[in-house]
């Protein structure tokens, strides 16, 4: 698997649960009006990091010095960004201290 594929795993099983979380409670009265005023933009926003990961997945096993000598920043940029987008979960099951910013 790919250096940063476990990252990628855990990230799509965290926001996997979000998602079901937040889609339970959408019916149940105790949290219904924050979800109909809230709902949809939470679900958008695991939508949106599942995006930024999906870019960044296809730029984090670059070389970050490739053959020719031209240094890749992306391949840089994506595993931090990668690392800050699972910063949230630090303290769950799962979590390693290797993907820590």
């Amino acid at each position: 698997m790919p250096v940063m594929g476990d990252l990628t795993t855990f990230l799509n099983a965290r926001w996997d649960e979000e998602e079901q979380d937040l889609r339970g409670h959408l019916g149940k009265a105790l949290v219904q009006g924050y979800l109909r005023h809230n709902g949809e933009r939470l679900l958008a926003d695991i939508e949106s990091k599942r995006a930024v990961l999906r870019r960044c997945a296809a730029f984090a096993e670059e070389l970050d010095v490739h053959p020719n000598g031209l240094v890749s920043p992306r391949a840089l940029l994506a595993r931090q960004t990668l690392r800050l987008l699972a910063l949230p979960f630090a303290g769950e099951d799962g979590y390693k201290e290797e993907w820590r910013p």
